[in-house]
């Protein structure tokens, strides 16, 4: 090796270690000594472009990268295209940038980040079809990124058209394809509820539902009579809380299309819940036929997003056949849908001695959903705000079981609170258990919340968001979060909760709109338990204003569309009515 390789090799050394200790101007000099020893070492330029890039100099970065795949362009990887064009975007040459994402995507297509960034630049030169097509390619790709949605938000604001209009380009894009035209329409309609814009999600949806529908009658696939519920589907509580209302609605003869689950039971969020269902059901769980079938017809015959369609024709949002069904099922006098088996009863109390809690105690199951340092939510919540709400239930003479998994925060030693999930005897079994042996469960919106009311037991929910998907049952109780204006230094009323929060999720759509989600705090989490406490004991009293505030409240969810029979607490109401009304 001669003596300017070595001396290059030692500079560049030098110069990875000091921007690993983000020493990056003296990582500079190091790398620009590299490349004066041994002016064509490719992997200094790429460093120095990085460099640059971190201290904000895009041209200098951007010099170096085309230096670096100019002297070696078959070794420069997919991302290394996408640096490059990302440092021609950001000096504004959107056709360089377009050419650098396109090479990346050549070599890799699978990588849904590629793709979008492919569609800022076509968004920069205000090409909005390009950049429609393009967005589209990535949520089909990771249908489960919420970025990608809020892009696509943007390209329907900036262009100020609805994402029903972006649907029509899709639709024209993919007119001789039904099958991607689905899930074209699935994957949208999940953007437009992401992002806030739910009256596009409803018109997205039901494109989903109408081209399903069509296909599936011009292919006669219609006449099998089935429903498929994909394995895909019950890997999380959401999936397999919404089967029940699927199960109830056949039962009441309002949907005749058998229900088919294609996977193993074993592989879902809680294969011991979904035990409970599948007797509703047939499985089909060999994976021989489980893909072929999931390929070939999962796609038609499938769930709907946000409504779906009953056999009299009616096209019906979910949260408001929900309440449609409760009222019916009360009306003809029919027990809960699920029973905990005797057998499973035993176990569960034979666990719960083993925990420290006497046999026959009366329960609280609570589930506090939590970031664990991912995305920022609206629905997860800080667990130490719960505290004084469990004292309160201990002081009464309950005990707490919290519910979850290993990710979350463990709780601290408190009198009368398990924290059941970090136990040895942490089961899917017991979880359903706790869900259907509590004298109520008490939790925010998530998956898990849906299931008590399966069991006949009522819930005291928080912070739930959004009201346009208010709890239904009506043995719950539930107070919402509250959100602020973060320019105008004031909170939402009630109707402005209800028509400009729609999302259910991700911090960064939220400060797009200028809003800021502020939890429930420990005191108004107390009050709500204390109510349900009385409500369950017979004690609670409500006066002529209490009732008064509740109607209010009621009016005007029904006014923009949100149904439900839950009450509102009694003392958040109080408390906060006059910024809600």
């Amino acid at each position: 090796m001669s003596t300017a390789s070595q001396l290059a090799d030692a500079y560049f050394a030098q110069g990875n270690q000091l921007f690993s200790a983000q020493r990056y101007g003296e990582a500079q000099k190091a790398f620009q000594l590299a490349i004066e020893a041994k002016a064509d070492m490719f992997s200094a330029h790429l460093c120095l472009s990085l460099v640059h890039t971190r201290l904000g100099n895009q041209e200098a970065a951007l010099e170096h990268y085309e230096q670096a795949i100019t002297i070696n362009p078959s070794i420069a990887k997919p991302e290394e295209h996408v640096q490059l064009a990302n440092c021609h975007l950001a000096l504004g040459l959107a056709d360089k940038a377009i050419l650098g994402y396109k090479r990346a995507i050549s070599l890799d297509a699978t990588c849904p980040e590629f793709h979008a960034r492919l569609a800022d630049a076509y968004l920069v030169q205000e090409n909005l079809q390009a950049a429609a097509e393009t967005y589209l390619k990535a949520i089909l790709i990771n249908p489960d990124n919420l970025e990608f949605y809020y892009r696509i938000l943007i390209v329907a604001s900036r262009f100020n058209v609805g994402l029903d209009a972006l649907a029509a380009i899709w639709e024209e894009i993919y007119e001789g394809d039904p099958l991607i035209l689905i899930k074209v329409f699935e994957s949208a309609s999940y953007a437009a509820r992401a992002c806030g814009a739910y009256s596009d999600c409803v018109k997205l949806a039901e494109r989903f539902s109408r081209t399903r529908r069509n296909y599936a009658k011009k292919t006669h696939l219609d006449e099998l009579g089935l429903f498929f519920i994909h394995q895909q589907h019950v890997k999380g509580f959401g999936g397999i809380a919404w089967i029940p209302l699927q199960i109830r609605l056949r039962m009441l003869g309002w949907i005749k299309s058998k229900l088919v689950l294609l996977g193993d039971p074993n592989q879902s969020a809680n294969p011991a819940l979904l035990n409970y269902l599948t007797p509703f059901m047939t499985v089909i769980s060999d994976p021989k036929f489980v893909q072929p079938l999931a390929s070939s017809l999962g796609t038609v015959l499938k769930r709907e997003m946000a409504h779906l369609t009953l056999d009299d024709g009616r096209s019906v949002r979910d949260e408001h056949i929900i309440v449609e069904v409760d009222r019916r099922w009360r009306a003809e006098g029919r027990p809960p849908l699920l029973q905990l088996a005797d057998a499973d009863k035993k176990r569960g109390w034979d666990c719960l001695e083993k925990l420290g809690v006497p046999r026959g105690a009366w329960l609280v199951t609570a589930h506090l959903r939590q970031d664990n340092g991912q995305r920022i939510t609206s629905r997860s919540v800080d667990p130490t705000a719960y505290f004084p709400a469990f004292r309160s239930i201990v002081r009464a003479g309950g005990w707490v079981i919290r519910i979850g998994d290993r990710t979350m925060t463990p709780l601290p030693k408190m009198d009368g609170v398990v924290d059941y999930v970090f136990s040895q005897h942490h089961s899917d079994w017991m979880d359903v258990f706790l869900w259907s042996q509590c004298r109520f469960y008490l939790g925010v919106v998530s998956g898990p919340c849906c299931i008590p009311r399966e069991f006949g037991v009522p819930s005291a929910l928080t912070n739930c968001t959004p009201m346009m998907f208010r709890p239904t049952f009506y043995k719950d109780v539930f107070i919402p979060k509250m959100f602020w204006h973060v320019s105008e230094r004031r909170y939402l009323s009630l109707e402005e909760i209800l028509t400009k929060v729609s999302s259910t999720e991700d911090q960064g759509v939220f400060a797009w709109r200028q809003l800021a989600f502020h939890d429930n705090s420990p005191e108004d989490l107390c009050d709500v338990v204390d109510e349900m406490c009385e409500r369950i004991a017979g004690t609670a009293q409500y006066t002529r204003e209490d009732e008064e505030l509740q109607n209010r409240f009621q009016k005007m969810c029904e006014a923009h569309g949100s149904l439900g029979e839950a009450r509102v607490g009694r003392a958040f109401l109080r408390k906060y009515a006059s910024i809600l009304f």
